[in-house]
């Protein structure tokens, strides 16, 4: 390779010749692939190109480099190339040239006129710059992007279905469903609300639980309420709340607390309550019948034992009072009345 020095020292190189020289050096040191063409854009030599490529001088001149550019890009480049031309234009665009083994390296194709004094293209110079590192990490952004698009588009169609879902919940639950704030302000209740107790939304909505709650269980309402502003979860406290008309209805709740809020589960128990409160009225009277028939049951085997003797008592006493004319034989009959064991295992004697 001729050097600078080797080429100033020669009086026919001109210094354009020699910033020609460290230009084309300059480049080749970025790994571009430095051309030049003639005014009317036929291609004269790329020697990089050539280098790049492993094509011949008679192959790439003219427009013949383009049969080195990938199929898919090669109409492209080349309307770009022929409208810059045309133009008189700055001339830039992307494509894959074929390097020598065969494989295609995307490149960055720049070039601009080199004008006369009159305004007329004396030829054309540029370079084509290596970007396939580039192009992958774009490719792998773009997959990227692509996948948290998709995503994206996957989570928000979870959260609406579930949000759907979670709006069904709250609107055909039985169950009466509450967020309230930790004072016990109710924040929103679904239409179980209603249903149950008979007021409205709007009844509640903005109200604290205290004026619904009996007077005999507030202590243990605010009690609870306290634990779960602490943090505590509640299972199954039950409590009574106030009918729009005027009646109360047993509540079994399970509440949880998150970050500033009670998220609480309430069920009407009043009809198990009922149920309970009658079988514990059952099982009195069922007991109370049971010592009933206990006590008759000894009572009549009390009477069953007394009666016997006293049967044979009266039965001795009469059988006297018939024979009382007949000493010996009243006689007889007192004893035997007097002899006559209590539990009746004598026959009894009459003449």
């Amino acid at each position: 390779m001729t050097g600078p020095e080797e080429i100033a020292a020669q009086p026919d190189i001109t210094a354009l010749a020699i910033a020609e020289h460290r230009y084309r050096a300059l480049v080749r040191a970025t790994s571009s692939l430095v051309w030049t063409a003639s005014a009317d854009g036929q291609v004269v030599d790329m020697p990089e190109w050539r280098a790049f490529s492993g094509e011949s001088v008679e192959q790439i001149q003219g427009w013949g480099w383009v049969n080195s550019v990938h199929p898919d890009d090669r109409e492209r480049a080349a309307a770009a190339w022929q409208q810059a031309v045309d133009t008189r234009s700055f001339y830039e665009t992307e494509y894959r040239i074929r390097r020598r083994d065969g494989v295609y390296v995307w490149h960055r194709d720049r070039g601009v006129p080199i004008l006369e004094a009159d305004g007329s293209v004396r030829e054309w110079v540029g370079f084509c710059l290596d970007i396939e590192l580039r192009k992958q990490a774009e490719e792998k952004r773009i997959e990227a992007e692509t996948a948290l698009r998709h995503l994206n588009e996957v989570l928000e169609k979870r959260v609406e279905s579930e949000a759907r879902e979670r709006a069904r919940i709250w609107n055909v639950s039985q169950d009466m469903l509450v967020v309230s704030n930790l004072e016990g302000t109710l924040l929103s209740v679904n239409p179980a609300w209603t249903t149950t107790l008979g007021w409205s939304e709007t009844d509640l909505v903005g109200n604290t639980f205290a004026w619904l709650v009996h007077p005999d269980d507030r202590n243990k309402s605010r009690a609870e309420l306290a634990r779960l502003a602490e943090g505590n979860t509640a299972r199954q406290f039950e409590d009574r709340l106030r009918h729009k008309d005027g009646s109360f209805r047993w509540l079994s709740w399970t509440a949880v607390p998150d970050r500033g809020r009670i998220y609480a589960v309430a069920r009407d128990v009043t009809a198990i309550k009922a149920a309970e409160e009658e079988l514990r009225s059952s099982r009195q009277e069922l007991a109370r019948v049971g010592r009933q028939l206990t006590m008759g049951a000894i009572t009549a085997s009390i009477a069953h034992e007394i009666k016997q003797p006293l049967t044979a008592i009266v039965v001795n006493a009469e059988a006297a009072l018939r024979e009382i004319e007949d000493v010996d034989a009243a006689d007889l009959v007192i004893r035997r009345l007097s002899d006559q064991p209590l539990n009746g295992g004598d026959a009894v004697w009459v003449r």
